[in-house]
């Protein structure tokens, strides 16, 4: 075996970063949006989480909801987290936000979503951020 070959063998398949946003797995949060929240790295959101950010229903909760104000609390509740100094030296942090949700045949109402926030290598090794729910890690 020479000594560039992996242990593991040949690579079959890979799935990246940007496949996952072509495919619309992962939303790119906008770079002028991360940067006004203080963040330096590249952000993307899980779909799932997105739903969230900027639901079907969004224009029923007639309370001034956009979804670029509700990512903005999304990316300030996750800097906020990462500022605390016992969360400054791991790759994954666990913190809440508060959304207005409405449910079919209720009003609208404040709902806690627990966030993961997770700092890993994008497709060229490069540190990124990913926000999603713990189910979708």
């Amino acid at each position: 075996m020479s000594t560039s070959a992996s242990p593991f063998g040949e690579l079959i398949y890979s799935y990246t970063r940007e496949q996952d946003i072509n495919d619309g797995v992962l939303v790119p949060v906008p770079e002028d949006l991360v940067k006004e929240a203080g963040i330096k790295l590249p952000v993307a959101v899980s779909d799932h989480l997105y739903s969230i950010v900027d639901p079907v229903n969004l224009d029923e909760m007639n309370a001034g909801q956009t979804a670029t104000g509700r990512l903005w609390d999304l990316l300030w509740m996750f800097r906020t987290t990462i500022s605390d100094p016992k969360n400054q030296h791991t790759d994954r942090v666990m913190f809440k936000v508060l959304f207005l949700m409405k449910r079919p045949g209720c009003p609208a109402r404040l709902e806690q979503f627990e966030v993961l926030g997770v700092c890993g290598p994008g497709d060229m090794g490069e540190p990124v951020l990913t926000l999603m729910f713990p189910e979708d890690d």
